[in-house]
């Protein structure tokens, strides 16, 4: 069974759920990594989450690994670093975030999604969140240019090719990648904002990279992560959102052979990232806002990576 990358944060009430369904699944070990906060209120938070993963340990004798920051780094920078990390010594990893519970059949099919990218270079990572109807999915899994990336998984081979660029200022040309001209405005909008602080976010970088590889992502019919991440530590969401605490399912499709689905992928590109013409302006508005206006949030991303290391020894 594959190890296990935890992002935390100040989420320790769902410790114990995601690390259950670990143990449950015969997980041979967890890396835990657990930024630090910025305020009094999110340290105590912080604290309380590494006393949480230390005792859970010691309960069940587990190999749980954690790692820590002195100060806080953020999401991208979290994300990148422990991948990095964990690569020297895993050949592939399962990365939850502590606002993703996963169900059992996650992991089994994690696990036969591995098995299908053995066999199949073109496919970069398992992706086991899946929001659109059961009338495009048909209750299979399937091959799309989309990952949903709320529970993961990835081999070193694959991590390795979608991160050798992640950090650079690589733009996809519409025309080298096969894609619409507002579609590769949209990631690369979106890639400039995280890449220069104003964003903290990894997803659209990893993204941008699959599309530039032309990677595919695999996906179960079913929904297989419950997403928590409305609650009143999120980062990037606010209130009730269309996609969390979306309703699970089971998988039971391992002895089919997934495919790729357009249909997914119009919806996917349609209703969930909500591409469309308009980004061509909303786009460059946006780029003169954050030369006049906005200000970053946080230092640009290829700085900030070179100052933090990771090392999973608590």
């Amino acid at each position: 069974m594959s190890a296990v990358l935890l992002l935390a944060y100040r989420r320790w009430g769902n410790l114990d759920l995601i690390l259950d369904e670990c143990r449950f699944a015969g997980i041979d070990r967890i890396y835990i990594h657990i930024d630090c906060g910025t305020s009094v209120e999110e340290i105590e938070d912080v604290a309380r989450t590494i006393e949480k993963a230390i005792a859970y340990r010691q309960q069940w004798g587990i190999d749980i690994r954690v790692a820590t920051q002195s100060e806080n780094v953020g999401c991208a920078v979290s994300m990148i670093q422990s991948l990095d990390k964990i690569f020297l010594f895993e050949k592939q990893i399962v990365v939850l975030e502590d606002d993703c519970i996963p169900t059992p059949d996650f992991f089994h099919f994690i696990d036969e999604s591995f098995r299908e990218m053995e066999s199949n270079a073109q496919i970069g990572i398992a992706c086991g969140a899946q929001f659109a109807p059961l009338g495009i999915t048909q209750d299979r899994w399937l091959l799309s240019r989309y990952p949903f990336n709320w529970g993961w998984g990835i081999t070193k081979s694959q991590w390795a090719l979608l991160s050798s660029r992640m950090v650079k200022r690589d733009k996809l040309k519409h025309f080298d990648n096969q894609i619409s001209r507002e579609e590769a405005t949209y990631w690369n909008a979106g890639s400039r904002r995280a890449l220069d602080g104003y964003t903290d976010v990894w997803d659209t970088l990893l993204v941008r990279e699959m599309i530039r590889h032309k990677l595919l992502s695999i996906l179960p019919g079913n929904n297989l992560v419950r997403n928590v991440g409305n609650d009143a530590h999120a980062l990037h969401t606010n209130g009730e959102q269309l996609w969390t605490n979306f309703q699970t399912g089971n998988f039971t499709d391992a002895k089919s052979t997934p495919m790729f689905n357009f249909q997914f992928d119009k919806w996917a590109r349609l209703q969930f990232f909500r591409i469309s013409r308009s980004h061509l302006l909303s786009t460059r508005i946006r780029w003169v806002l954050d030369q006049v206006v906005t200000k970053p949030k946080r230092k640009p991303l290829h700085e900030r990576i070179q100052y933090v290391s990771v090392d999973f020894n608590l």
